[in-house]
């Protein structure tokens, strides 16, 4: 019995090398320049920050802006590897807009 597990872990393949994800750059233009970008549902810089574009991995991501006191920009993005032009997205948030309470 020994011997037959020696020879199947002998058998075995070795684990395949995976390569890292290729990562496409993103434009990003948006105002107000203070609101936040989110991908994927993670918090990553505000619009004035991500001056040079957002760098992520190729495939399907959901990119939010937001900013307390206005509507939420939410966009689906399909990012593939040497997009001529790369994706950009353009928004304007605008302010939630609230009616004063009758008396």
């Amino acid at each position: 019995m020994v011997l037959a597990l020696a020879v199947a872990g002998a058998c075995t393949r070795p684990a395949a090398t995976s390569r890292p994800a290729a990562k496409v750059v993103i434009e990003v233009i948006a105002s107000p320049p203070d609101a936040e970008i989110w991908v994927d549902g993670r918090y990553v810089a505000t619009v004035a920050e991500a001056v040079g574009g957002l760098r992520v991995p190729v495939g399907v991501h959901e990119v939010e802006i937001t900013r307390e006191g206005y509507y939420p920009y939410l966009v689906v993005v399909d990012v593939v590897e040497a997009a001529a032009p790369p994706p950009r997205i353009e928004a304007t948030l605008f302010p939630v807009v609230r009616e004063p309470p009758r008396p």
